[in-house]
């Protein structure tokens, strides 16, 4: 007996997104802070993997932006826009 499944049909995809990522965000925000797919996708997967909208990722971007600091930063630190983050032995 075989069955068939029903194909729905493919989800539109917004041009100003990137999906091929984890936690898409506009090109246009992007742009703007001078962010290329790449650096988005470290951002996401690597700096913030427990980051829940991609809001949280690009407020500690502007913060280290704003502050001259390097991105890399906000990930050590205590505050995190992404949520509570596990204490770790110092």
């Amino acid at each position: 007996m075989t069955t068939t499944r029903k194909r729905s049909a493919p989800t539109p995809v917004d041009a100003q997104t990137l999906p091929e990522v984890r936690l898409a965000a506009p090109a246009s925000a992007l742009a703007e802070l001078g962010i290329d797919v790449g650096t988005w996708k470290v951002l996401t997967e690597s700096i913030f993997p427990s980051a829940k909208t991609p809001e949280g990722v690009l407020l500690a971007v502007r913060y280290c932006q704003a502050r001259k600091l390097d991105i890399a930063c906000a990930a050590r630190c205590t505050w995190s826009p992404c949520g509570p983050r596990p204490s770790a032995a110092r």
